[in-house]
């Protein structure tokens, strides 16, 4: 049984390599594993809606149909397909390149090997059933989503927006960090400015690296779906969350230590800190699955993602705003304390 497996895993591999070498040089965006799947079930569930063929698709678009094209990457000699792309691009239509088309042929029902097709949200003739329709809409909806953000400007586009976007989130939490920290040794305007350089200099480094490894060596740090393991892209995660980690439990044990004294006394600060830090040693635990080939890790990686920028901010406001409270109250009893003191109040006696 192990030995058949293992023999089939093998074969597999060896006719994916056969494919990707079979791949023409235009093939790009290309869809993954996963994408393809995902192409392939919603080629089979809109074979009513189809346009096989070169000739059937290019008609198609060339009439104002809009859809999804999907194009097989395997096509000798290539000048059969060339065209296809330019035209869905003049025509504002998304296509991706599958790397079999075999299994193009396989999905929409046709024994002939298919260059192409078109799939197009509601059939030429006749009507789907409601049920159908939606289903349908769904999946099409999701493969042209993913199929955008695979082409080359796009991808471009999400990488600048991921990069901003975490290179934000990473600013706000160095420079709160930083800020709460130094509220003991210095004033506020001091506080501040020392702790925007601080979050500056370690944001602009960090952003650097990801840039570098995201555009010089093509490592897809903020996609994911494509491939089951990335191994660089999540050993790059793994040791930028093993390095907050390790910040966070760093001032836990001073907290609990003998220099407990150097941190601030908020209550705040310490709550914060154990909630950054439990979040960081998920999120390290679920790039450690992932960069291991756990199917569990890519979906907890994604659960922490959402999380973390969904609830990040709100967290913040409830633990810091309580405090802030807080201590309002207690400087308006001390407020009250001192006029009462010095009224004489206190001086009374009532007996």
């Amino acid at each position: 049984m192990g030995s058949d497996s293992e023999a089939e895993k093998s074969s597999q591999k060896v006719k994916e390599k056969k494919l990707l070498l079979a791949l023409a040089p235009i093939a790009k965006p290309l869809a993954g594993k996963k994408l393809s799947k995902r192409i392939f079930k919603l080629v089979r569930r809109g074979h009513k809606c189809l346009k096989r063929g070169v000739k059937e698709v290019v008609k198609s678009i060339r009439r104002g149909n809009k859809g999804l094209c999907v194009i097989a990457g395997n096509i000798s000699p290539i000048d059969v397909i060339t065209h296809v792309p330019i035209l869905c691009e003049e025509s504002d239509i998304p296509y991706i390149y599958v790397t079999s088309k075999e299994d193009l042929a396989n999905a929409g029902a046709t024994k002939r090997p298919t260059c192409c097709v078109l799939v197009l949200t509601k059939p030429a003739k006749g009507e789907l059933a409601q049920e159908e329709q939606e289903k349908l809409k769904a999946e099409y909806d999701q493969v042209a989503s993913d199929a955008w953000q695979c082409s080359s400007g796009k991808e471009v586009a999400w990488n600048l927006l991921s990069l901003f976007t975490t290179a934000v989130m990473l600013s706000l939490e160095i420079s709160l960090m930083a800020f709460l920290i130094q509220e003991n040794y210095s004033t506020g305007f001091e506080s501040l400015a020392r702790a925007f350089t601080l979050s500056g200099v370690i944001v602009g480094v960090d952003m650097l690296l990801k840039a570098i490894f995201v555009f010089g060596f093509s490592v897809p740090l903020f996609f994911d779906g494509e491939e089951t393991t990335h191994r660089m892209k999540w050993g790059l995660w793994t040791i930028n969350k093993l390095l907050l980690a390790a910040v966070y439990g760093f001032i836990l044990f001073v907290h609990s230590s003998k220099w407990q004294d150097k941190l601030p006394p908020r209550p705040m600060f310490y709550n914060y800190v154990v909630a950054m830090f439990v979040t960081n040693a998920v999120a390290l635990f679920a790039y450690t699955l992932s960069g291991i080939g756990f199917t569990f890790g890519p979906w907890l990686y994604n659960l922490t993602l959402f999380c973390y920028h969904s609830l990040y901010l709100p967290f913040l406001y409830i633990t810091f705003s309580a405090d802030i409270f807080q201590e309002e109250d207690l400087l308006l009893d001390n407020a009250y304390y001192s006029e009462m003191k010095d009224a004489g109040f206190f001086d009374v006696d009532w007996d």
